[in-house]
């Protein structure tokens, strides 16, 4: 489902693309989009969980149109720019994909410092364990 969190955009809808995330548990994907950009999707996507954004990446270059008439406009009395068009920037895809690439390296420095405070508890256990155990002495049975 793609949705801004019913706000104006993204970022202004995180408190509802959260909840809808969480209420989702992976069963459907629920995909932030309408104002994502490189320097909002890394907030975003920690503030949400979400994995999967929709964003255009776009930035405005100039038409390679080569008869331009200045009396006459695609608009009628509507002023556009007819002789620019928005294409996808790679750039612009790139700096979203590395923003992106910094949460997933913090999600894996996270997981390693779950794993081995889960491993320390985990033997730390088994010694207690074993020492409940070296401490049972059985009564002898006459």
């Amino acid at each position: 489902i793609l949705t801004s969190g019913q706000e104006e955009n993204a970022l202004a809808g995180i408190p509802l693309l959260k909840e809808l995330i969480e209420q989702a548990d992976g069963r459907i994907i629920i995909m932030p989009g309408c104002g994502v950009n490189p320097n909002n999707i890394l907030q975003i996507a920690e503030e949400t969980g979400a994995s999967e954004f929709h964003f255009s990446g776009r930035s405005a270059c100039e038409s390679r149109m080569t008869y331009r008439n200045p009396k006459v406009s695609m608009g009628g009395t509507v002023k556009i720019e007819e002789y620019r068009k928005d294409v996808t920037n790679p750039d612009i895809v790139k700096a979203a994909l590395a923003q992106l690439a910094i949460k997933d390296a913090k999600d894996e420095e996270l997981e390693k410092k779950d794993k081995k405070q889960r491993k320390k508890k985990d033997e730390q256990k088994s010694k207690q364990e074993e020492e409940a155990v070296d401490e049972f002495e059985p009564t002898p049975i006459k």
